[in-house]
This record gives structure tokens, C-alpha cells and sequence, in this order.
């Protein structure tokens, strides 16, 4: 959460993919292919109330679970999605839901398997770069649970805590660096924000604690007892977020878990801060620059108690509760059986939380409000984590593939730009016309509707669309916006289109946004092309309004215009 690191152009390119459902595939020995079957579902719906389930953060999945999904075998290893087609990382089927992680730099994937190996992956070419495993003299079995790169994205750590080890490699040589014996259990670790320390997690099946590393000298700096098995650092490195209270596993339902989530100072290894909560904790994620905490709580079963689980949206520095969000209606079976592992976005304005065994549920922080769930094609779905600029959201598919969602874009020079860095966060499609050599982003849940030399982008119910008009130089065609309605243009700016800047004014009447108009309402000239931009209500004038919000999500669109020519 404290690093946030553009992907590389290519990246951008590799990775506009939504989940789909796949066929057989036969097991190849590098492991990218593209996904050939129906899309994965993607809901604007998600189910109530999860069952209990056994709170560590990355609990094993029963060898029940474990399904063979096949993979199409008529699919090549490796596919750049097309538009919409999706494309996904396939890594083999003998362990279906290895953790991920990506590099600081979002140019590297890696998947940690319960053979104690890691590989990394190109995420642009979909190569497998490196095998990394312990030397023959000190081989070691075991499953990984959870991955972590320095901040620097020269060291990557690996917990296992069947061997009660944290292994660390060099990443650009592959070179094993050493092992920390940490002692059975461990489940999570985590970087500080300046790469002086490592934080490591215990609590599967032992008593939890956390201890803190130099990762200098690898000698231990601090141990924490009883407390986590999740762990993050402030922003200043100086302070281990974690919590404290028994686990589900160890407690009876109706137990008083006597749940916190706790703030520790390192070099004193005094507690600072502890917000109590009411419930089992089942996994929390700590935005370090926003110090803002995400929980996923499971409530005490006591008689007259509210059974459903909860996700609370917490500030750290007052312990107040900025949201308490329950599960959206069910409107699907199977319902899921309990909330999982949650993740906030690197620049804080999403969370995606996960539900036992298919589904995530992506919500935005600042309103808490439920945007779309998302399933997989196979039983399980693990391990959901951002790309590091916050464009990709990723998850394991017990099928043996990483599944990958776009989300809205924030692209670094040489891609669209979103200078609004605000306005409607879900899903965007892909809109391209060929025959006039042009193609744009919208948002998922608003409506296109063409028309002869128009496309019109409506926004919900509301009725008001965003009007692009467009013809060819010389072609008789009357592309007018604007209809001399009551009012005064007020200036908003500038926004690029198609490479070049456009002025963006608003006709305002009472006090009240009724137009948005571009190039104050003359046409825009391209090329061989000319447009017409506008954004409109179809209501009468007097009822009419442009939300701010509608303005923004209309900026991201003519933003993101690209030229197919």
C-alpha cells in the first residue's frame, strides 16, 4: 500500500482482460496461455451472509477443493488479449492456487507453490524469467502462503510456514540469499516502506506473534507476542500494524474474542494504539499512506446477536469506523461460505474483498459503496492483489491460472491520461469504430447507443449521455450540439483530446450545470475527422442537471480517444 509504481506500457497492452471459462488444456512446461472459453461471470449483484470460516489470512485450501479444470487445448500458450478477449497466465495444475505478487515496478509477476518454488513470469511477453528455489545442499518442500518484494525490487521473500522459514532471493540473479528461521506458522510478511525491515507473521497453529527483522544484519530487531497472524508498517517504517485476539479456529463461536487491531512502536516494542472490535478478525490490509484499515469481521454468535459478517473501513490514527458494509443482497447460488482475504487499492480508493470460495466484491473506500462482484470460471478464487499503479486487479483460479480484471485506467506517459483522478470507479469496455478510425474507454454500466454519425454514452437512468458526434471532412452532415437553450457559458478548463488540448465550458443556469460543451460547442477537427462534443441532459431544461461526477467520467472518456488510422 505504501508504493505505487507505474506498469509499463507493454503491461498496459497484456493485460485488458476479464476472467473467462476455460476448456482442456495440456500441462506446458512454461505456463502463459490465453483463456478460451466464456467469459467469468461479472455481477452487479453479490450474496449475503457467508458462513464462518477458519481466520488465517492464507489458510490452506482442503484437498477437496482442489478441482481439475480443464483448459482448452486448441488455446496457444500465450495470447495478448484483443478488445475485450481475454488472456490469463497459466501456470500448471499440480498446485491450483499458488500466492501472487507483483514487482515494485509492475513488470513481474511472481507465484509461489507449495514445492517451496517461486517463478517469475513477464507479464508483457508471458515468459517464465526464473525458477527460484533453495540450493540441492539445503533443499526445502513446503508450501508458500504469502510473497513479498522489497521496495527496491531487488529482494523478494517467500513465508512458509510448514518449514517455519521466510526464504529470500536475489531477484535479478535468481541467487538463493539465505533462510529465516522463524518457527512453524508463519503465514505473512511484509517490507517497511524504506527496505530497512522485514515483518513476519506466526499464527497457524501456534501462538501468534510477529517478528521484526533488520534486513541488514538479519538479526531480529523486535517480537511481538500475541498478536497477528497479518502485518503491515506505517508509512514512517516505524510502527508494525497488526492485530490481536483469539483466532476463530482457537475460540467457540459465542467466545468474547476480545479482537483489536494493534499498533506497535519497534524500536520500543511498546503497543501505541488498539482499536477494539467486536468480532473475530479474519484479515485486515493497512493503507500506510492514508493510514487507513480494512477488516473482515466475523461476529460473535451469542444469542440475539447479528450473525452476518461485517467489512469496516477504519481510520487508524481516531480508532473511528468510516464504514461497516454487510455483504450486498444474494441474488446467486451457491451463496459463498465466508469472508477471506481484503485488499485496498494502492491509491486507496477501492477494496476488493474476498468470499469463500468464488467471489470478489469490489467496493469504493470513500462512499463504501458495492460496485460489481466477480467471479471465477473454477471452485476457487484466492489470493486477490492491485497491480502496483491500480489499474489490474489479480487473483489464483484453482483451474491453475492468474486471472486478471481491468480497472479504471490511470495510465503512465505514452497511454490515455485521466487527469480527473476522480469520477465513477468500475469496469470499462472498448468502443471502436473502424469505419471511421477511432475507438475510446466507457464505463461498463453506462449505456452506448450508435446512431447514424453518433454515439451517445448514457448514464444510468439518469438520462444524461454523453454526445459524440462525427463525420468526415466535406460530408454533408449537420453534427449540432447545441440549441441556443437559457444560460451562461462558464469556463472549466482544458482536456486533451486526440492529442491536443480542447476547452471544456458549461452552461450554467440558476446556479445549476444544465450543458457541458467542448470547443464551446463548435465542431473539433482531426485529421480527416470532425466532432462534436457535448454532454446533455434529455430531460425538460428545467429539470435538467449534469452531475459533477458525470463531468469527470466524460472527461476519462474523450481522454482516453485514440486514433485507429
Amino acid at each position: 500500500m505504501y508504493r505505487t509504481i507505474p506498469l509499463t506500457a507493454l503491461l498496459i497492452l497484456a493485460l485488458l482482460v476479464v476472467a473467462c471459462t476455460p476448456e482442456q488444456l495440456p500441462e506446458p512446461e512454461t505456463a502463459l496461455t490465453s483463456s478460451g472459453g466464456e467469459p467469468a461471470q461479472t455481477e452487479r449483484t453479490a450474496n449475503t451472509s457467508p458462513e464462518p470460516s477458519p481466520t488465517t489470512m492464507r489458510s490452506p485450501v482442503p484437498a477437496a477443493t482442489q478441482t481439475d479444470q480443464p483448459v482448452p487445448s486448441s488455446a496457444p500458450e500465450f495470447q495478448l488479449p484483443a478488445g475485450q478477449e481475454p488472456g490469463s497466465l497459466y501456470h500448471g495444475k499440480e498446485d491450483p492456487l499458488p500466492a501472487i505478487a507483483f514487482s515494485p515496478s509492475g513488470d513481474t509477476l511472481a507465484t509461489g507453490h507449495r514445492d517451496g518454488r517461486v517463478l517469475l513470469w513477464d507479464v508483457s511477453t508471458g515468459q517464465r524469467l526464473q525458477e527460484l528455489d533453495r540450493p540441492v545442499s539445503a533443499p526445502s518442500l513446503g508450501e508458500i502462503t504469502a510473497l513479498a518484494f522489497s521496495p527496491d525490487g531487488t529482494l523478494l521473500a517467500a513465508a512458509k510456514p510448514g518449514q517455519g522459514s521466510i526464504d529470500l532471493w536475489q531477484v535479478t540473479t535468481g541467487e538463493f540469499e539465505r533462510a529465516l528461521e522463524v518457527g512453524q506458522g508463519v503465514v505473512e510478511i511484509a517490507f517497511s516502506p524504506d527496505g530497512r525491515r522485514l515483518a513476519s507473521a506466526v499464527g497457524r497453529g501456534q501462538r501468534p506473534r510477529v517478528i521484526v527483522w533488520d534486513t541488514e544484519s538479519w538479526t531480529e530487531q523486535a517480537t511481538l507476542q500475541d498478536v497477528g497472524p497479518t502485518v503491515a508498517f506505517t508509512q514512517d517504517s516505524s510502527t508494525v500494524v497488526t492485530q490481536s485476539g483469539a483466532s476463530l479456529a482457537a475460540s467457540a463461536p459465542s467466545t468474547d474474542p476480545e479482537s483489536a487491531i494493534v499498533l506497535w512502536d519497534v524500536a520500543s516494542g511498546q503497543q501505541t494504539q488498539a482499536i477494539p472490535l467486536d468480532g473475530f478478525i479474519v484479515s485486515i490490509d493497512y493503507d500506510a499512506e492514508r493510514n487507513l484499515v480494512a477488516a473482515n469481521l466475523l461476529p460473535v454468535m451469542s444469542e440475539g446477536a447479528d450473525p452476518t459478517p461485517r467489512t469496516l473501513l477504519l481510520d487508524a490514527t481516531s480508532g473511528a469506523t468510516l464504514h461497516s458494509l454487510a455483504p450486498p443482497p444474494e441474488e446467486s447460488t451457491p451463496p459463498p461460505t465466508g469472508p477471506d482475504i481484503l485488499v485496498l487499492s494502492p491509491d486507496g480508493s477501492l477494496l476488493a474483498v474476498s468470499y469463500q470460495p468464488n467471489r470478489l466484491d469490489l467496493r469504493q473506500v470513500a462512499t463504501g459503496e458495492h460496485l460489481l462482484t466477480l467471479r471465477g470460471p473454477a471452485d476457487w478464487l484466492r489470493y486477490p492483489v492491485f497491480s502496483p499503479d491500480g489499474r489490474f486487479l489479480a487473483a489464483s483460479s484453482s483451474d491453475g491460472r492468474i486471472l486478471f480484471w481491468a480497472l479504471v485506467p490511470n495510465e503512465p506517459a505514452g497511454g490515455p491520461v485521466f487527469p480527473s483522478g476522480e469520477g465513477i470507479t468500475e469496469l470499462w469496455q472498448e468502443y471502436a469504430n473502424a469505419d471511421y478510425g477511432f475507438g475510446f474507454r466507457y464505463p461498463s454500466t453506462w449505456t452506448l447507443v450508435e446512431r447514424p454519425n453518433m454515439v451517445s454514452l448514457v448514464y444510468n437512468e439518469s438520462g444524461v449521455a454523453l454526445g459524440i458526434g462525427y463525420k468526415r471532412a466535406g460530408d454533408d452532415v449537420d453534427l449540432t450540439q447545441y440549441g441556443g437553450a437559457a444560460g451562461d457559458f462558464v469556463g472549466l478548463g482544458s482536456i486533451s483530446f486526440l492529442g491536443e488540448e480542447i476547452v471544456q465550458t458549461a452552461l450554467v443556469y440558476q446556479g445549476v450545470h444544465k450543458q457541458i460543451h467542448y470547443n464551446e460547442t463548435r465542431e473539433i477537427r482531426r485529421g480527416d475527422l470532425i466532432f462534436t462534443l457535448a454532454v446533455r441532459s434529455e430531460r425538460a431544461f428545467d429539470a435538467a442537471v449534469v452531475p459533477e461526477e458525470v463531468r469527470l467520467a466524460a472527461d476519462d472518456v474523450l481522454a482516453s480517444f485514440t486514433s485507429l488510422e
